[in-house]
């Protein structure tokens, strides 16, 4: 007797629309299941001094899963918005749930291995961007506040088998941690604009094009680890000037493949004899680090 599979009603829209897939899969091999298991996650936002000072709240938002695969995503308000703390959090968990309802698609475009990246990167940072204004104007309408009101920087990184993807408007640092790579294990994925954009932030509003979008896909080989984290953040772990991680990223990584960071990192981005003289920004990081006997077995 043949084994029924029972989709959850929930995904059942989305399987019906499987026919979009069929320019970016290969016609020859049947996707496999992804088994990605044992990563921890963690992820805190800190108001910082600054904004005590002027009593504003934190206008960071950071959010970490591995239920259905590692995800971190990580929105910072606009310091100009007066509303962009609330923007921030709708963004953070919405697409949250948003990812969790696409899990039949990732497991088709990032648990496949061979498709068309350059066609699911593109297709998969639209989705991304169009949701994600939707769910500015959305609470802007809540609200009934402009949008501009609620505007928020957005980083987002995925893992899957095969492929990981990476996309970025505005400010902040988006890492991955390279098992190959045995210089800098925490690679930048994006580096700072040089060009038109330079010192120019991007948020998610209504002048938001795709040409401010910045994503891609590559090959999850040896990724065991991502990091998300607002510029707040990155006065301490980052070196600015080259664009590298600090030592302190990594020690995090080890602590959560140990332990629960939580607590760790909320007194870190809490501790004034570390932020004391920085801009006195919010702080925020999301982080999902895989166990190390399974960095090779995704």
């Amino acid at each position: 007797m043949s084994k029924l599979h029972v989709i959850p009603s929930h995904y059942a829209p989305l399987q019906a629309q499987q026919y979009l897939l069929r320019p970016f899969l290969s016609p020859k091999k049947k996707n496999q299941p992804c088994h990605i298991k044992g990563w921890q996650a963690v992820a805190q936002a800190v108001m910082g001094y600054r904004h005590s000072v002027t009593e504003q709240p934190c206008q960071d938002a950071a959010s970490a899963q591995t239920r259905l695969r590692p995800i971190v995503v990580n929105c910072d308000g606009a310091g100009s918005a007066k509303l962009s703390h609330l923007g921030s959090t709708a963004l953070s968990q919405q697409l949250q749930r948003l990812f969790m309802t696409l899990e039949p698609l990732f497991e088709q475009w990032l648990d496949t291995k061979e498709i068309d990246t350059k066609g699911v990167s593109e297709r998969l940072a639209n989705i991304i961007a169009r949701h994600s204004k939707g769910s500015i104007k959305d609470i802007a309408t809540h609200w009934q506040q402009p949008e501009t009101a609620f505007r928020s920087t957005l980083l987002v990184a995925i893992i899957g088998k095969y492929y990981h993807f990476w996309l970025q408007i505005g400010d902040g640092y988006l890492l991955r941690r390279c098992e190959h790579n045995e210089t800098h294990a925490w690679q930048v994925m994006v580096m700072p604009e040089k060009g038109e954009f330079a010192n120019h932030t991007c948020f998610v509003d209504p002048a938001l094009t795709m040409a401010h979008v910045h994503y891609g896909m590559a090959s999850a080989e040896g990724i065991s680890g991502l990091a998300a984290m607002s510029d707040g953040a990155a006065e301490r772990l980052m070196n600015l000037q080259h664009h590298t991680s600090a030592p302190l990223v990594e020690r995090f990584a080890l602590y959560l493949s140990e332990q629960s960071l939580q607590r760790t990192l909320f007194e870190f981005l809490s501790d004034p004899s570390v932020w004391e003289k920085t801009s006195g920004d919010d702080k925020s990081i999301s982080m999902v680090v895989a166990p190390k006997t399974t960095v090779n077995e995704q």
